[in-house]
Protein backbone atom coordinates (compact mmCIF):
# COMPACT_ATOMS: atom_id res chain seq x y z
CA UNK A 1 0.00 0.00 0.00
CA UNK A 2 1.52 3.40 -1.14
CA UNK A 3 0.98 6.33 1.33
CA UNK A 4 1.46 10.28 -0.09
CA UNK A 5 1.49 12.59 2.30
CA UNK A 6 2.98 16.12 2.77
CA UNK A 7 6.58 16.85 4.56
CA UNK A 8 6.76 17.21 8.10
CA UNK A 9 8.54 20.57 7.82
CA UNK A 10 5.52 22.44 6.13
CA UNK A 11 3.33 24.93 8.36
CA UNK A 12 0.72 25.98 5.69
CA UNK A 13 -2.53 24.37 5.06
CA UNK A 14 -1.92 24.65 1.43
CA UNK A 15 -3.05 21.18 -0.69
CA UNK A 16 -0.54 19.57 -3.70
CA UNK A 17 -2.84 18.01 -6.72
CA UNK A 18 -3.70 14.68 -5.90
CA UNK A 19 -4.04 13.97 -9.44
CA UNK A 20 -0.32 12.78 -10.21
CA UNK A 21 -0.23 10.74 -7.35
CA UNK A 22 -3.07 8.41 -8.53
CA UNK A 23 -1.89 8.07 -11.82
CA UNK A 24 1.20 6.48 -10.35
CA UNK A 25 -1.26 4.10 -8.59
CA UNK A 26 -1.03 5.30 -4.61
CA UNK A 27 -3.85 4.20 -2.55
CA UNK A 28 -3.99 7.02 -0.10
CA UNK A 29 -2.96 11.03 -0.89
CA UNK A 30 -3.52 12.85 2.35
CA UNK A 31 -4.82 16.33 1.70
CA UNK A 32 -5.48 19.01 4.29
CA UNK A 33 -9.70 19.03 4.61
CA UNK A 34 -9.61 22.82 6.32
CA UNK A 35 -8.39 24.02 2.48
CA UNK A 36 -11.42 23.90 0.70
CA UNK A 37 -9.47 24.35 -2.76
CA UNK A 38 -9.21 22.81 -5.61
CA UNK A 39 -6.72 20.02 -5.17
CA UNK A 40 -9.50 18.72 -2.25
CA UNK A 41 -12.10 19.28 -4.85
CA UNK A 42 -10.93 17.03 -7.55
CA UNK A 43 -10.53 14.11 -4.30
CA UNK A 44 -14.20 14.63 -2.97
CA UNK A 45 -15.09 14.54 -6.80
CA UNK A 46 -13.01 11.29 -7.87
CA UNK A 47 -14.51 9.40 -4.58
CA UNK A 48 -18.07 10.35 -5.58
CA UNK A 49 -17.87 8.19 -8.32
CA UNK A 50 -18.64 4.92 -5.57
CA UNK A 51 -21.01 6.51 -3.91
CA UNK A 52 -19.02 8.03 -1.41
CA UNK A 53 -17.32 5.51 0.37
CA UNK A 54 -13.87 6.27 0.33
CA UNK A 55 -12.40 3.97 -2.16
CA UNK A 56 -12.17 3.07 -5.69
CA UNK A 57 -11.33 -0.30 -7.76
CA UNK A 58 -8.36 0.19 -9.26
CA UNK A 59 -8.18 0.07 -13.04
CA UNK A 60 -6.97 -3.01 -14.69
CA UNK A 61 -3.92 -1.33 -16.11
CA UNK A 62 -3.01 -0.41 -12.59
CA UNK A 63 -2.86 -3.79 -11.32
CA UNK A 64 -1.61 -5.97 -13.64
CA UNK A 65 1.63 -6.00 -16.35
CA UNK A 66 -0.20 -6.20 -19.76
CA UNK A 67 2.61 -5.38 -22.68
CA UNK A 68 0.24 -4.58 -25.36
CA UNK A 69 -1.36 -1.94 -23.02
CA UNK A 70 2.25 -0.58 -22.58
CA UNK A 71 3.40 -0.41 -25.94
CA UNK A 72 0.68 2.00 -27.23
CA UNK A 73 1.90 5.47 -27.92
CA UNK A 74 -1.43 7.17 -26.61
CA UNK A 75 -4.84 6.05 -26.32
CA UNK A 76 -7.10 7.41 -28.90
CA UNK A 77 -8.62 10.44 -27.90
CA UNK A 78 -12.70 10.68 -26.99
CA UNK A 79 -15.32 13.09 -27.90
CA UNK A 80 -17.51 14.82 -24.93
CA UNK A 81 -20.66 16.64 -25.83
CA UNK A 82 -22.11 18.72 -23.48
CA UNK A 83 -25.45 20.67 -24.41
CA UNK A 84 -26.98 23.80 -22.06
CA UNK A 85 -30.53 23.19 -21.79
CA UNK A 86 -30.94 26.34 -19.07
CA UNK A 87 -29.64 28.31 -16.56
CA UNK A 88 -31.24 29.95 -13.92
CA UNK A 89 -30.64 32.94 -10.53
CA UNK A 90 -27.89 34.41 -12.69
CA UNK A 91 -25.60 37.29 -10.60
CA UNK A 92 -25.04 40.21 -12.09
CA UNK A 93 -21.45 41.42 -13.09
CA UNK A 94 -19.17 42.23 -10.61
CA UNK A 95 -19.21 45.70 -8.84
CA UNK A 96 -22.54 46.67 -10.45
CA UNK A 97 -25.91 47.08 -8.73
CA UNK A 98 -28.26 48.02 -11.29
CA UNK A 99 -29.93 47.23 -14.49
CA UNK A 100 -30.91 43.46 -15.31
CA UNK A 101 -28.39 42.96 -18.34
CA UNK A 102 -25.66 40.26 -17.55
CA UNK A 103 -23.36 38.46 -19.83
CA UNK A 104 -23.48 34.83 -18.82
CA UNK A 105 -21.02 32.17 -20.24
CA UNK A 106 -20.02 28.77 -19.15
CA UNK A 107 -16.91 27.34 -18.11
CA UNK A 108 -15.61 23.31 -18.58
CA UNK A 109 -12.64 21.99 -17.44
CA UNK A 110 -11.34 18.42 -17.36
CA UNK A 111 -9.02 17.73 -15.10
CA UNK A 112 -6.89 14.40 -14.82
CA UNK A 113 -3.70 13.36 -16.51
CA UNK A 114 -1.66 16.24 -17.62
CA UNK A 115 -2.04 15.08 -21.63
CA UNK A 116 -6.30 15.17 -20.80
CA UNK A 117 -6.69 18.70 -19.13
CA UNK A 118 -8.96 20.90 -21.16
CA UNK A 119 -10.81 24.26 -20.59
CA UNK A 120 -13.24 25.55 -22.41
CA UNK A 121 -15.37 28.63 -22.50
CA UNK A 122 -18.31 29.72 -24.34
CA UNK A 123 -19.19 33.48 -25.87
CA UNK A 124 -21.66 35.36 -23.64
Amino acid sequence: MTRIYPKGSRIDSSNYDPTEHWEHGSHVVALNYQTYDRPLQLNLGKFEDNGNCGYLVKAPTATKYDPAIYQQAALPPKKLTIQIISASQLPKPLRQSKGEIIDPYIEVEIAGAKADHAHHKTKT
